[in-house]
């Protein structure tokens, strides 16, 4: 997370609620819904990266769109919160 800036220079706490994201027990894909451009830019990208695709391709740009992100064998679903 921190190699894909997540959350940006100062977002060690950004990072670590991320982080409980991925690290949650039970059934099932957690989702974490964030209105933070830091936040779900940087995962969009790292799931592009993990794609293979190019990291700025289609950017989320509207409100409620859903994407999965996975990160060391971990998926989680974002969703992106636009006021």
């Amino acid at each position: 997370l921190e190699a894909a800036n997540v959350g940006k220079a100062k977002g060690a706490a950004d990072r670590r609620i991320v982080a409980d994201v991925f690290f949650t027990s039970g059934s099932g894909t957690p989702t974490f819904a964030t209105a933070d451009k830091g936040i779900f830019n940087n995962l969009w990208r790292m799931r592009n990266q993990s794609l293979g695709n190019p990291v700025d391709q289609g950017l989320p740009l509207t409100n409620g769109q859903v994407f999965d992100v996975t990160a060391n064998g971990k998926t989680i679903k974002v969703m992106v919160i636009r006021p």
